[in-house]
């Protein structure tokens, strides 16, 4: 199934793909090898294809969304000990290279990022089912909008 992913992004069609087990059954193993053979096949151009991980980590397990938090610092290159301010920057700097067309998808993204600033405090004001259906609408928005910019 990830051989055959591969080959499909080779091809321009991206896909997600779950990797799921108890810890050291080689999991980071087999990441690390299907990116090998992302690289070393016949690849996009850098600048038309996108490889992003998220993990969860034993320490996050009680943070909701802690994957996508996870996989957008890795999009932006930050790590999870970054300071707000930083974050807030490399977000809204990524965003506005991206897309014009940002919208209120930001401050939800930044909430999911944990940053509780002036932007981002309404999105926790709301109902909390409410915060789930616009941060994931906000995850949707990215990835559709990546997608449109470079296969994912």
């Amino acid at each position: 199934m990830i051989e055959q992913a591969v080959d499909d992004l080779r091809r321009g069609q991206g896909s997600v793909v779950l990797v799921s087990g108890d810890p050291g059954v080689g999991k980071t193993r087999l990441l690390t090898e299907c990116y090998a053979m992302f690289t070393e096949g016949p690849v996009p151009s850098e600048s038309t294809a996108l490889w992003l991980e998220g993990r969860c980590r034993s320490y996050a397990e009680s943070e909701p969304y802690a994957i996508y938090a996870d996989l957008l610092l890795g999009w932006l290159g930050l790590g999870p000990d970054t300071p707000a301010g930083r974050i807030t920057a490399a977000l809204s700097t990524a965003l506005a290279v991206l897309s014009e067309h940002v919208g209120e998808n930001e401050k939800f993204l930044r909430s999911l990022l944990g940053v509780r600033d002036d932007g981002s405090a309404a999105a926790t004001l709301i109902e909390p089912s409410e915060l789930q259906r616009r941060t994931f609408a906000a995850i949707r928005w990215l990835f559709a909008t990546l997608a449109v910019e470079r296969p994912v």
